[in-house]
């Protein structure tokens, strides 16, 4: 089974992103004290890149690769149509 075939990717990504944005808000209407400033840039850097990585994972070139994928065995599965071959000429010789 593929990713693509579940909803629960694209669920964690949103999950990622609420998280961040519920995060970086609290960060507006709660005090922090300054002894755990370090701690909190800490998580919300982590927190940045794991919503960061999800959507460029899920979203971007992966999900593309995987449908080229999927779009490329289809065509395989289609019989090629016949060409024709040039016709046939002299070797063009230099001098």
């Amino acid at each position: 089974m593929k990713y693509t075939d579940t909803i629960t990717p694209k669920v964690l990504a949103y999950l990622l992103l609420c998280i961040i944005a519920c995060t970086e808000m609290g960060l507006f209407f709660l005090e922090i004290p300054i002894a755990n400033k370090d701690a909190i840039n800490n998580i919300l850097q982590t927190l940045l890149a794991l919503t960061v990585a999800a959507v460029t994972y899920f979203v971007g070139s992966s999900s593309s690769s995987a449908t080229k994928t999927s779009l490329a065995a289809k065509e395989e599965s289609v019989p090629p149509s016949p060409t024709v071959a040039p016709p046939h000429s002299e070797p063009t010789r230099i001098l």
